[in-house]
């Protein structure tokens, strides 16, 4: 029996990791199956859509998994939340001092209104930094239309202060691919 309980130095939060898993995007060969079973089947609700993607959420989060539209189905990123953009240029720092590049960031995202920054971990595992993602109520539903979400030429985000996504990250979310009974191609 526990009466109570301490909390070490060691066990205390760093600001500049990760402090719980954010989301998951996955890129889907049939997106209006993947969205109809996961808001059937799992009661998530639709907080966005892209002529990309659909942001879909089980919390107040504005997404919890993102469903990509795509002719394979493949991962294409594990995103861990920081407490916002401080943690998460501090984040940053920590990666390159552990020999990961930044492949596409830093930069604000459109959908969700997060901060963001990419990298590949171990076996070109894709990966992104995000924090101050928008914060949604239970009712809220989509203001926007796929089509009103648009960054003007050489944009990809909010910010416009990095080019795109780096050749290695593409190449890192088409790696992780699932055959039709949903089992990873060994590569």
């Amino acid at each position: 029996m526990i009466g109570d309980t301490a909390v070490h130095a060691d066990t205390l939060k760093s600001p500049d990791v990760p402090a719980k898993l954010s989301h998951v995007n996955l890129n889907c060969r049939d997106n209006d199956a993947s969205f109809g079973f996961m808001t059937r089947a799992f009661g998530f609700k639709l907080s966005d859509q892209t002529r990309q993607f659909r942001f879909i959420r089980c919390n107040s989060d504005h997404h919890s998994l993102v469903l990509g539209f795509n002719d394979n189905a493949n991962l294409n990123h594990i995103a861990f939340e920081i407490a916002g953009i401080d943690a998460l240029m501090r984040g940053i720092g920590r990666m390159r001092d552990h020999g990961h590049a930044v492949e596409w960031g830093p930069g604000r995202h459109g959908p969700g209104n997060n901060v963001f920054a990419y990298f590949c971990g171990p076996e070109e595992l894709p990966l992104e930094y995000t924090g101050e993602m928008e914060q949604v109520a239970p009712d809220f539903a989509p203001v926007k239309r796929p089509e009103d979400w648009k960054w003007p030429p050489g944009r990809l985000d909010h910010w416009g202060l990095t080019p795109g996504p780096s050749a290695r990250v593409k190449a890192a979310q088409a790696r992780f691919q699932f055959t039709a009974d949903g089992h990873r191609v060994d590569g």
